[in-house]
């Protein structure tokens, strides 16, 4: 795998129009075998959304982008003899620039040492957006574990009412109101009927 990892598994085929705007592809490096054309996915947030790739795909392999985005003359020659072509990892590997094979034809890459990605390409998916998603997640997690401390809670002090009648003054004291957090259909049993204290339904 060369440094930009494809994130997005999209097999859109490209457009007839796109065919004239691509380089030659090179055999697979692995097999030998032909790569395939593909699109990246239009949800790729790595600065690649749409863009057309070669992948083999017995050897489930990447090979290179099959546009001319990234080449340019002044880039460092690769082994091929030519230049080769500058991108940037994916945010797993820290957005890196570097440049690898123009056409993934040999292994080369090298990276960029002075140069930082200071923007975010691509973004698709809305950053505070993600946030509230991610907060109103812990938020129904929270309300499910208070659940399920509240029914332990009172199945424990059922269960000791059972034992010690004292206790059912303890029990009254709490806030038993029409508000409180005890199971759903659960309502106290009048303390005259001390015996088998429970959740009447």
């Amino acid at each position: 795998m060369q440094g930009s990892k494809m994130e997005a598994k999209s097999t859109a085929t490209p457009k007839d129009d796109m065919q004239g705007h691509l380089i030659d592809r090179a055999p697979c490096r692995k097999c030998a075998g032909q790569p395939s054309l593909r699109i990246t996915s239009e949800f790729n947030t790595n600065g690649n959304a749409n863009r057309p790739f070669y992948k083999c795909f017995p050897c489930e392999k990447f090979s290179s982008f099959a546009d001319y985005v990234g080449l340019d003359p002044r880039n460092p020659p690769c082994p091929c003899e030519v230049s080769s072509r500058r991108q940037v990892s994916c945010q797993k590997k820290g957005n890196k620039v570097h440049f690898v094979c123009w056409n993934g034809k040999c292994d080369f890459y090298e990276e960029a040492t002075d140069e930082v990605v200071t923007e975010k390409y691509n973004e698709v998916v809305d950053e505070k957006y993600a946030e509230v998603v991610a907060e109103k997640n812990d938020e129904v997690a929270t309300e499910k574990n208070n659940k399920v401390v509240a029914e332990k809670k009172y199945e424990l002090l059922l269960g000791l009412l059972r034992q010690n009648d004292k206790l059912i003054d303890l029990f009254l004291s709490m806030n038993i109101s029409g508000t409180d957090d005890r199971p759903s259909g659960c309502r106290l049993v009048s303390p005259m009927r001390r015996a088998g204290v429970g959740c009447a339904k």
